[in-house]
């Protein structure tokens, strides 16, 4: 409901305004009762009215006759036959004035299109002052208007990011293509009078090379237990010697769910893009190198995922792949996201290329990335009533009529992604095929560095490729971890790049961890399931800007369903194979020796003190039982939840020379959680 107020002040007529005069005779009666009453002086006593007929454009605009407030537009005001002002009055838009002279009995129309001269509100929500490069810059901001709210519009440093229709602007900023130090971001929101209003908002991005915290080190020697906490730990019971209650936990939150815009810096090959399907058999789309243009903003649909210790973000238009996945307690991406996505002349031989953008993808029907890692997939979302949430995507591969589904689990409490794959053969024949997982890791900061470890369980591996030339050629096994004196399971031993595959692992996980972040990830799958395992990095002396736009490296761990990518798989007609894996975050454990889904276990001697770390990717009370030929070292129940992990230490007498050592977690029911002998 608009309020009346008198404009005094001339005001430019703006707009519209359209006067219908006409006439109805000389005969004065008395007002019907719809007419709107106004308290007007008449000019002689003679019962005899006027009318006006008034109309505007907002409705509810206050009609002021001779200075008196009569009605609210639309309405029939009565006057008296004579000469009348008539003013239109609302808020944000511009007055408007007339005169109109009316005989008796006479009755004239006034419509108007007011002029919208008010700018829209703008409601930017607080930024910080500063984030790391790589960091997602979440950017809120709403507007309201007296008419409507047309567009919005995301500038940084004047370059137009993103725009959309509507009222509310939501969107996250990949900073990895924006350069160290100060920024400007502008918001603008216009109206559908053509008003605009903007605010600016000043951020620096920061450097990541410097670990954000530090771990301090630990130098007990007698059997005890230590923990290092980065988020609020599960308060300990005060006697360990006995066995204690499984705690009770607080009822976790489900699983957020919301779909968001994300901006990449991408280069420009789509106008590059042909197919040759008599040349290559194939009809994915090849590209002319020569035609890629440089790169711009595009930006992308997502669905993110998120519990308290995991946000999932999930790009259904590029393969479905997992784009970014961040440890909230300490703010630490693990997948590699490159500052611009890069067109390659990597990828499958009959294809050409490939886009370096960084995340996990999944590959198929062919090795080397497949044809679909750029190529649009469907998703949808369902929830499960434990408060898990679920992304299905789904594809159609048209070479072997492969249907790939890959659904994308996050449950409550839990640092893990959980991946279901589903493969089904819809041709009325035998197809044969390859299928991978590839996840671009760079633990907790922009790139790697010589800190990161590889953990592979494998006596020896069998080379895929490289360029340093003092290891085994391409095809050969080579031992490992150790080779020539050196440790390759340290990624500062690498010189160039490497990729090996390891068809004979002795258990069905890898990881890689970063000691100078201290954290890392984990892929691990029940026994048998999953032969494939490949390890891909760069190496110290390779220069990278093939793949990156500044250099920065990340390490590559694959899983597949055949045990290299000189094998291959084969679905009979209607056959459908399917398996379960799991992703999960370790952070604060100083590395990793041995994990399955459940745990990952380090473990290292220091002189005669055998020293153990557990970690496990949700919260648990479990119980750890150490012996050596009989000889119990240990026996205590304890707490772990993910980035708290679990560290102990046992006298080690010979400093490990004589008999194994067993190390075994149980569960407060005596069922077994993982078992390593060291």
């Amino acid at each position: 409901m608009l309020r009346p107020k008198l404009v005094r002040s001339a005001a430019t007529i703006h707009g519209l305004a359209t006067l219908l005069i006409l006439a109805s005779g000389v005969a004065c009666r008395p007002p019907s009762p719809e007419v709107a009453q106004a308290v007007l002086p008449t000019r002689s006593a003679t019962p005899c009215v006027a009318h006006l007929d008034v109309s505007a454009i907002p409705a509810g605009a206050a009609i002021i006759v001779d200075g008196v407030y009569a009605a609210e537009a639309p309405a029939r005001v009565a006057v008296s036959p004579g000469d009348h002002s008539v003013e239109l009055v609302a808020d944000g838009y511009a007055s408007y004035r007339m005169t109109a002279e009316l005989a008796c009995g006479a009755s004239e129309d006034v419509s108007v299109e007011m002029y919208d001269n008010t700018p829209p509100s703008l409601v930017v929500e607080e930024l910080p002052s500063s984030v790391y490069s790589g960091d997602g810059l979440k950017v809120t901001a709403t507007s309201s208007d007296n008419s409507q709210v047309a567009s919005m519009a995301l500038f940084i440093d004047d370059q137009m990011i993103f725009q959309l229709q509507g009222d509310r602007l939501r969107h996250n900023l990949d900073t990895r293509a924006l350069a160290l130090g100060e920024h400007v971001l502008r918001i603008e929101a216009l109206d559908v009078a053509g008003n605009a209003r903007d605010a600016r908002v000043a951020f620096a991005i920061q450097g990541d090379e410097a670990p954000r915290y530090a771990v301090e080190p630990t130098a007990t020697t007698a059997a005890t237990s230590e923990r290092v906490a980065t988020v609020a730990p599960v308060p300990l019971p005060t006697e360990t010697s006995a066995p204690a209650a499984t705690p009770s936990l607080t009822p976790l939150a489900a699983v957020a769910v919301y779909e968001d815009e994300l901006s990449i810096l991408v280069d420009d090959y789509l106008p590059a893009l042909y197919t040759d399907v008599e040349r290559t058999g194939q009809p994915y789309p090849l590209v002319n190198h020569d035609l890629v243009g440089p790169p711009s903003y595009r930006t992308f649909r997502t669905i993110i995922l998120q519990n308290q210790y995991l946000e999932i973000v999930i790009l259904p238009e590029m393969g479905g792949r997992i784009y970014q996945c961040r440890f909230l307690p300490t703010n630490q991406p693990l997948l590699y996201n490159s500052r611009v996505a890069k067109v390659t002349r990597w990828g499958p031989t009959d294809q050409g290329w490939w886009l370096a953008l960084g995340g996990m993808e999944f590959a198929l029907p062919v090795e080397e990335h497949g044809y679909l890692t750029a190529q649009p997939w469907d998703a949808s979302v369902s929830r499960q009533p434990d408060g898990s949430a679920t992304v299905a995507l789904q594809v159609q591969e048209e070479t072997r009529g492969i249907l790939a589904r890959v659904e994308v689990t996050l449950k409550p409490g839990e640092a893990a992604i959980r991946l279901r794959t589903q493969l089904r053969n819809t041709t009325g024949a035998e197809q044969v095929f390859q299928y991978w997982t590839n996840a671009m890791l760079s633990p907790g900061r922009h790139g790697v560095g010589p800190e990161l470890s590889i953990a592979f369980p494998a006596d020896q591996v069998v080379i895929h490729s490289r360029g340093d030339t003092s290891l085994p050629s391409d095809g050969a096994t080579m031992p490992w971890p150790l080779y020539a004196g050196r440790d390759m399971s340290a990624y500062g031993e690498w010189r160039d790049w490497l990729g090996f595959f390891g068809p004979a692992r002795t258990a069905p996980f890898m990881a890689v961890y970063d000691r100078a972040t201290q954290i890392g990830m984990v892929q691990a799958t029940a026994e048998g399931i999953l032969p494939g395992a490949k390890i891909f990095g760069f190496g110290r002396e390779f220069n990278n800007d093939t793949f990156s736009e500044d250099g920065a490296q990340y390490v590559e761990m694959w899983s597949g369903v055949a045990p290299t990518f000189s094998q291959d798989v084969s679905l009979p007609e209607g056959g459908v194979l399917s398996w379960d894996e799991i992703w999960y975050v370790v952070a604060q454990s100083d590395g990793v020796t041995f994990a399955n889904q459940n745990a990952s276990l380090y473990a290292w001697r220091d002189g005669e003190v055998l020293r153990l770390t557990v970690a496990s990717p949700a919260d648990h009370r479990w119980r750890l039982v150490i012996t050596q030929g009989g000889t119990p070292l240990g026996d205590e129940v304890f707490d772990v939840q993910p980035g708290t992990p679990f560290r102990f230490s046992a006298d080690f007498p010979g400093g490990g020379s004589g008999e194994p050592v067993h190390i075994e977690i149980r569960d407060l029911a005596d069922n077994s959680i993982l078992e390593y002998v060291y």
